[in-house]
C-alpha cells in the first residue's frame, strides 16, 4: 500500500516536472507579441542600410569629379590632368608621349595641336596615330602610375615615349605626397567607377580600395563645408579667404599668388617677346625652380628612380617598346643645379634603362640650347620649339621603323 502511494507520488512529480518545462517551452502570449516587432526592426536595419549603400554607390558613381579635384589642384591645370586621364580610359594611339608642360609648349607655341603627330608622320612617311599626355608638374611616379592604368585597361601602346627633365626626380614642391598629385588625383576621379570594389582578393586590393573611398568621403565632406561656407559669406557679404580680403575680391574664385605665379610660368599663350615682360617671367620662373631643386635631396630622386625602373618593368612584361627623350633646359636653370646634379641624375637614368635595353636620348646633350630659345627658364620660345622638334623626330623616328613597321606590313 505503502508502494502504491510513493509510486503515485512520484507520476505526480514527473506530470508537474513536465507540465513546467512545457509551459517554459510555449512562449507567451507577451513573446509572441514581441517576435514580430523585432522581425519588424531587423527588417528597418536592413532596408535602411541598404537605402544608405545605395545613396552611397550613386554618389561614388555619379558626384562630380570637377570640384572635388579644384579642392585641391589649380583649375587652370585640370585641363591637363584630365586629357591624361582620357588618354589612360580610351587610347587607341600607337604612340603615347607622356610629358610635363615642357613637352606641351612646342604646340602652343607654334599653334599646332597636333604638332608631334604631323611631324612624326611627315619624317616617317606614313601616318602614325599619337597621344600626348602633358600634365604640368608631373612627376617620373606619375608617368608610372599611368603605365599601370594604361595596361589595366588594356590601352596599351606599340611605343611609349617618355620625357624627363630633372624636376621629375627631385622637386621639392611635390615632396612624398606623390598618391595626391594633379594625375593621380583626376585619373583616379574619372576612373573611380572601376575602384568601388577591390580589384583582386588581395590585401593590397583591400588596402588601395579602402583609402581610396575615405579619401572619396573625405573631399566630398570637404566640398560640401566649402561650398556652406561660400554661401554664407555670400549672405553676411564677408569675404572666404585673406586673399579675398586683401583684394577686395568677395565671393569671386581665386586661386592665390602661387598658383597664379605657376599658372604664369605654364601659359603657352603669353607672347615671347624680350623685354620687362620676359625678364620678369624668367626670375619668376627661376625662383620657383630654386625652390624645387634646393636642398637637393638625394632620397627623393631615388624614390623617382624607383619608379623609371617600375615603368620600364611594366612595359618589359607586357611588350610596350619605351624611348627615353631627356627634354631641354635653359643654361640658367641648370645652374641652379648643384655641381654634378645633372649629371648624377643622366648615369643613373641610363643605368635604369640599360636593365631593359632602352634606349635614352638627351636633347640637351645633342644640341646646344640658349636662353633666347626658352620663353622662361624651362619652356621652349617659338624659335626654341623650331630647333627641338627636328632633334626630336631624328630621336623618334628610328624607333617607329623598327617597332611600327613590323606591325604594319604584318596587317597587309
Amino acid at each position: 500500500m505503502a508502494q502504491c502511494t510513493d509510486q503515485a507520488s512520484s507520476q505526480n512529480q514527473a506530470t508537474a516536472l513536465l507540465s513546467r518545462a512545457v509551459e517554459s517551452a510555449a512562449p507567451s502570449s507577451a513573446q509572441k507579441s514581441a517576435q514580430p516587432a523585432h522581425r519588424f526592426i531587423s527588417s528597418l536595419t536592413l532596408q535602411l542600410l541598404a537605402m544608405l549603400a545605395v545613396l552611397y554607390i550613386g554618389l561614388w558613381n555619379f558626384y562630380p569629379w570637377r570640384p572635388l579635384a579644384e579642392l585641391d589642384i589649380p583649375a587652370w591645370m585640370l585641363k591637363y590632368a584630365a586629357n591624361t586621364a582620357q588618354i589612360v580610359a580610351g587610347s587607341k594611339a600607337q604612340v603615347i608621349i607622356l610629358g610635363s608642360s615642357l613637352i606641351d609648349a612646342p604646340r602652343g607655341r607654334l599653334k599646332r595641336d597636333q604638332v608631334y603627330q604631323e611631324e612624326l608622320s611627315t619624317a616617317w612617311h606614313k601616318p602614325v596615330s599619337l597621344d600626348v599626355s602633358s600634365v604640368p608638374g608631373a612627376m617620373m611616379s606619375d608617368q608610372a602610375f599611368v603605365v599601370e592604368k594604361l595596361v589595366e585597361n588594356g590601352k596599351k601602346p606599340e611605343l611609349l615615349i617618355v620625357t624627363y627633365a630633372p624636376r621629375e626626380f627631385m622637386d621639392n614642391e611635390v615632396g612624398d605626397k606623390l598618391t595626391s598629385t594633379p594625375t593621380r588625383t583626376v585619373v583616379t576621379f574619372l576612373n573611380r567607377r572601376q575602384s568601388l570594389l577591390p580589384r583582386s582578393l588581395s590585401a593590397e586590393a583591400f588596402t588601395a580600395c579602402a583609402a581610396s573611398h575615405s579619401q572619396f568621403c573625405d573631399l566630398v565632406r570637404r566640398h560640401v563645408l566649402r561650398q556652406a561656407n561660400q554661401w554664407i559669406c555670400r549672405v553676411s557679404g564677408h569675404p572666404l579667404t585673406l586673399w579675398e580680403a586683401s583684394h577686395g575680391n568677395f565671393g569671386g574664385k581665386s586661386e592665390g599668388p602661387t598658383n597664379q605665379a605657376d599658372a604664369q610660368s605654364t601659359d603657352l599663350n603669353s607672347p615671347d617677346s624680350q623685354g620687362p615682360a620676359y625678364e620678369k617671367r624668367l626670375a619668376l620662373d627661376l625662383q620657383v625652380y630654386q625652390k624645387r631643386y634646393n636642398p637637393f635631396n638625394e632620397k627623393r630622386m631615388n624614390t623617382q628612380l624607383q619608379a623609371l625602373d617600375e615603368l620600364l618593368a611594366t612595359c618589359a612584361s607586357h611588350n610596350i617598346a619605351v624611348q627615353l627623350v631627356g627634354m631641354p633646359i635653359s643654361p640658367a636653370n641648370k645652374n641652379i643645379l648643384g655641381p654634378g646634379i645633372y649629371e648624377l641624375m643622366d648615369k643613373k637614368v641610363r643605368q635604369i634603362a640599360s636593365k631593359y635595353g632602352t634606349q635614352v636620348d638627351d636633347i640637351n646633350q645633342m644640341e646646344s640650347f640658349e636662353q633666347t630659345d626658352f620663353r622662361d627658364s624651362v619652356h621652349l620660345s617659338k624659335t626654341g620649339s623650331l630647333k627641338f622638334l627636328p632633334l626630336f623626330n631624328s630621336s623618334v623616328v628610328p624607333g617607329l621603323q623598327h617597332h611600327l613597321a613590323p606591325l604594319m606590313r604584318s596587317d597587309k
